[in-house]
């Protein structure tokens, strides 16, 4: 069972997200401390550790109903995912290793921006000179095609100068014809833009569908995907997976489904959790790799160094070199235990 643990507590934390991704408030995780009896009663019991960040505007519980339901026996794929992971954590603490041991290096990550608005502001030769060769925005529902048209057409200049590509997040929010007329009448902004990700609702497979004749030159990212969603998964371009939602049997099922790209990207939480992106991403088949989100510009408020450098890079690497000198995911019982806890049950 999942839900095997006998103790359960969280250390809250909050995290200032890039660009438009912020708010006025930072946004609020909980690192997940999972406790199991161990098999001989005279050992300690097995202790690990995960991230639970979640994202209610995109389907997920608020994140105290994500705990509640937990402690319930019933959590959600978040929530489950969480103690998987956790306990994967536990079993490597309990036998002192990394659980990076002989695991490759992670992919290297595209950058963060925010929304398209965003795309102003940044300096893509620097980001360029720091090793990254992709600006991952986000396309809001409020942002129309005229006001998204006048933002990119006047940075397609500098990005093309840069020589970096734009990978674009609707979230489902858009309609096929008039955005394949945007594009059709954009052919440098198609030629700089590597893929976008779920441009249309998952059911609405006729606008994929139409998208793709009328502008093929685009590759179309499938994130979020149900695993009953079959035919959208089968003839989508790539799959982004989520570790705090799909766990390694996704990079299996890819390979059923003949999928020939695989982005990986953190959950905008704890450096827990984008370690934990980071060790899946580098289980999936170099072929299938494509840049990955696994860094973005972030502060956690109030904690030490101790994190840090798993969440913001001077480059595009992900290093894993403190995560290899740790215990399990990362991190020793010390770094954790320097961390204020509250317990659940």
């Amino acid at each position: 069972m999942v839900t095997d643990f006998f103790h359960l507590s969280t250390h809250r934390y909050q995290v200032h997200l890039p660009g438009t991704l912020s708010s006025s408030h930072p946004r609020e995780g909980f690192l997940v401390r999972a406790e199991w009896s161990p098999q001989d009663r005279s050992h300690p019991p097995l202790r690990g550790y995960a991230d639970l960040m979640a994202w209610p505007e995109l389907g997920d519980l608020a994140i105290e109903e994500e705990m509640e339901s937990i402690l319930r026996g019933t959590p959600t794929t978040l929530g489950r995912r969480a103690v998987e992971m956790a306990r994967l954590d536990a079993t490597a603490r309990a036998d002192d290793r990394s659980l990076w041991t002989g695991i490759a290096e992670p992919p290297r990550s595209h950058y963060l921006a925010g929304s398209v608005g965003d795309l102003t502001h940044l300096d893509a030769s620097a980001l360029r000179r720091r090793g990254f060769r992709a600006i991952k925005v986000k396309w809001p529902a409020s942002l129309s095609l005229e006001s998204a048209g006048a933002i990119l057409d006047g940075v397609l200049p500098v990005l093309g100068e840069a020589g970096m590509q734009l990978r674009i997040d609707f979230n489902g929010t858009a309609e096929a014809a008039p955005l394949a007329a945007f594009f059709e009448g954009r052919p440098a902004l198609v030629e700089a833009t590597e893929l976008l990700e779920d441009p249309f609702p998952a059911e609405k497979l006729g606008w994929w569908a139409e998208f793709r004749l009328r502008v093929p030159q685009l590759a179309l990212f499938v994130d979020r995907a149900n695993q009953d969603d079959l035919e959208l998964l089968r003839h989508a371009d790539g799959w982004v997976i989520k570790p705090a939602l799909q766990g390694l049997e996704w990079i299996s099922r890819s390979r059923e489904f003949n999928i020939k790209s695989l982005s990986f990207t953190q959950y905008l939480g704890h450096a827990v959790g984008n370690a934990w992106a980071a060790w899946h991403s580098a289980q999936a088949p170099q072929g299938q790799l494509r840049d990955s989100g696994l860094l973005f510009d972030s502060r956690i408020e109030g904690e030490s160094e101790t994190f840090a450098p798993a969440l913001v890079s001077e480059t595009s690497a992900f290093s894993t070199d403190r995560l290899r000198e740790g215990q399990g995911i990362g991190w020793t019982e010390a770094d954790f235990a320097s961390l204020t806890w509250s317990s659940w049950r």
